[in-house]
């Protein structure tokens, strides 16, 4: 019994010991794989994964589709010598060397050489070949012997570089317009201006791409998990390359002879509200002028004069200032402080003057708009509504001039328009607001309200961008936006356009005048500059500092543009609106009427040259006659009278080109003169029927069909008009 029970203890001691062994060999090997193979294989392991590709930036564009903005994308370019067969290396390297040291300029074809056989040598799966290499460069060495090859065949490997700029056509304004990134607080990459706006568009998709570890560095696997990034959409906007130079140079130009601190221009459609220029320059440190904030959208100011425009609208809309008649009405302007011939009107403890003497103080309504007088302006304004100031701001509310215009990039500033239930309104409110005082708006919002009378009423929002485009294809396009169908009634606003015609005519900006080129019209301003950081209970006028502008609009039969030129503290010379800003208004809209003229002429040119295109195949010496007789340019290759077809040709010149008729086939007469067709066709073995007279509209067998013989056609004539 006790020999048994030793037996199975032995048995079970033995069993549990096999067990402790085992599990001993398990965790040795294990040990061994963590900690000592793991070393060893190191170098063998394939280590990969999978990273987004970053997508290139699409194109910011001009209204004729120049660059504006671009991606400046860099790319490093890589070479797996282990993938060429042996045949395509030898037969190729020496090209390829000598194409790399052509494009680089950086080595020799020999040092080229003899990296790429070194490559080779060593099995190198990562050659680097280039960095920072651009795009243009990019697509040439897609096309290099070896690398034109495909991926698998040939080794080529691209990469693109982290980062990467953005070139601009204009190193100045408009960059504010168009945009650029900056780093927020967050270490994040925001954008400005039109690139924020249209990010969406811009930005692309991302790609992803697997990359495994080659040496210490990762590098890309081309295979069929892939997924190529799309580049983003382009924008065109509506800005034109011509018109921003012209509006850059004549402000620039008008900023340094007054030696003015900031100023500002707007260029604008009048029909559709597209901004075709926008330029915001001020003085540097070093005496120069850049674009440092976009005042044209931001900057809030008292307009003075050019809010006059304003005030008529609301009194004739009103009725308060009837028709003609009303315009021709004659008022008495007050001098109540004698001190010069200029009038003058005390409200409460202000005193308000007129700039200048305008006669002898009898003057027509239409005289106190055209000469700018501030008291007449006023009193105006002050009879019609001072026992309800109200409806005069129901007026400006009517008009939205109260509200901002929604522009298509960010930081555009509120306008500010009191009531008389601001706890800043006062008695001398309804005056001083009636001549663009004690109400601030943007030179954006000013213009958009000349513009709407230019435009007889309607008031369009500015755009800066026209369309959506992939490659030569229009994804989306923008329509003009409708902000107020009628700011006013047409007959106000006929009579509106009299008196900014008449400012130019009679007025304060007589400069303006166009000879008769072009219709200009518009309003001078010259408003005293509020103080920046007044204290509290000091809310006045910086001394001796102004704001000088000048809003309006010039056109012709076939364009029409409105234009605001806002001059900030002009210190030299005068400070008046109508010999600051009037000469930079009148500057460009004088070489805009030059080059649209230009561009207009051409077009007709053409049009008119596209006309005489002969329709259907003609007879060389026949047309050559006639383009002789008709004094019309042409190119006539042919010395032996043959059959023609008139196209149009380089340079916009007319050509004749060898008509196709081929052998046993109809040809295409449609346009032919009868006497013509007949003869071709029945030269060609067919049987002819016309019908009808002048030039063969259809024909009963298509152009191209085989010939049979004794084949019947029938043409379709019709009037030539």
């Amino acid at each position: 019994m006790m020999k048994e029970k030793g037996m199975i203890l032995g048995r079970v001691y033995l069993f549990f010991g096999l067990i402790f062994l085992l599990a001993f060999i398990v965790i040795g090997r294990i040990t061994y794989l963590q900690y000592i193979e793991d070393d060893k294989g190191k170098e063998d392991r394939v280590v990969v994964r999978r990273v987004a590709v970053q997508a290139d930036r699409g194109n910011i564009l001009a209204d004729d589709y120049t660059i504006l903005v671009t991606s400046n994308t860099k790319y490093k370019i890589a070479w797996d010598a282990t993938i060429p067969g042996e045949e395509l290396f030898k037969n190729n390297k020496d090209t390829l060397a000598e194409a790399l040291a052509n494009l680089f300029q950086n080595k020799s074809k020999a040092q080229y050489l003899a990296e790429l056989e070194e490559a080779r040598k060593d099995k190198n799966q990562y050659h680097t070949i280039a960095k920072d290499v651009s795009y243009d460069n990019l697509i040439k060495i897609r096309n290099f012997p070896i690398f034109k090859e495909h991926r698998y065949v040939g080794g080529y490997i691209e990469e693109r570089e982290p980062g990467g700029s953005r070139s601009r056509l204009f190193t100045d304004s408009p960059g504010r317009t168009l945009g650029w990134s900056y780093i927020n607080n967050q270490k994040e990459s925001k954008w400005l201006g039109l690139e924020e706006t249209f990010d969406d568009y811009l930005k692309g998709v991302e790609g992803e791409q697997l990359q495994k570890m080659v040496g210490s560095n990762f590098h890309p696997i081309y295979d069929a998990s892939e997924i190529k990034s799309k580049k983003g959409y382009d924008i065109v906007t509506s800005l034109n390359v011509k018109m921003q130079d012209i509006a850059e140079s004549a402000l620039r130009a008008g900023l340094t002879a007054h030696n003015a601190e900031r100023g500002c221009v707007v260029v604008m459609d009048v029909e559709t509200g597209f901004v075709k220029a926008i330029v915001n320059l001020q003085r540097t440190n070093n005496g120069e002028y850049r674009e440092k904030v976009n005042d044209a959208v931001s900057m809030k100011f008292e307009p003075g004069s050019t809010f006059k425009l304003a005030s008529m609208l609301v009194l004739m809309e009103d009725g308060k200032i009837k028709g003609e008649e009303g315009l021709e009405k004659m008022m008495k302007l007050p001098f109540d402080d004698n001190s010069s011939r200029a009038a003058s009107k005390r409200y409460g403890t202000k005193m308000m003057r007129d700039s200048h003497a305008i006669g002898d103080g009898n003057v027509s309504v239409r005289e106190v708009f055209e000469q700018s007088s501030n008291v007449g302006t006023s009193m105006l304004v002050c009879d019609a509504y001072q026992n309800q100031p109200e409806n005069f701001i129901e007026g400006l509310h009517r008009m939205r001039l109260n509200k901002p215009l929604g522009l298509d990039i960010k930081g555009e500033a509120n306008p500010n328009i009191k009531t008389p239930k601001s706890e800043t309104w006062s008695k001398l409110s309804l005056p001083w607001m009636s001549i663009g005082y004690e109400l601030e708006m943007t030179p954006f919002q000013i213009l958009t309200l000349y513009n709407a009378v230019a435009n007889n009423g309607k008031m369009v929002k500015p755009q800066f961008v026209k369309e959506i485009r992939e490659d030569e294809r229009t994804i989306k396009t923008f329509d003009p936006i409708v902000l107020n169908e009628a700011i006013a009634s047409s007959n106000t606003i006929k009579y509106a356009q009299t008196l900014l015609k008449g400012v130019v005519q009679n007025g304060t900006a007589k400069r303006l005048k166009a000879d008769g080129k072009y219709e200009v019209a518009g309003k001078t301003g010259t408003s005293r500059r509020a103080k920046e950081r007044a204290k509290e209970g000091d809310k006045g006028y910086e001394a001796g500092k102004y704001n000088a502008s000048f809003a309006g609009y010039f056109k012709t039969d076939d364009f029409a543009y409105s234009c605001i030129v806002v001059v900030v503290n002009p210190s030299e010379g005068s400070y008046y609106g109508g010999s600051v800003a009037a000469p930079i208004f009148k500057e460009i809209a004088d070489k805009i009427y030059v080059a649209e003229t230009k561009i207009i002429d051409k077009e007709k040119q053409i049009a008119q040259k596209k006309s005489f295109l002969l329709k259907g195949m003609v007879k060389s010496n026949d047309v050559s006659k006639l383009y002789q007789w008709l004094d019309i340019p042409f190119s006539n290759q042919f010395e032996n009278e043959t059959w023609t077809v008139t196209t149009q040709g380089t340079n916009n010149q007319l050509e004749l080109t060898q008509a196709n008729i081929e052998e046993n086939k109809i040809p295409n007469v449609c346009g032919m003169g009868a006497k013509d067709a007949v003869f071709v066709l029945e030269d060609m073995g067919l049987k002819v029927s016309v019908k009808g007279k002048g030039c063969v509209k259809t024909q009963s067998v298509a152009p191209g069909s085989k010939i049979k013989k004794g084949q019947h056609i029938e043409l379709q004539m019709i009037a030539m008009k």
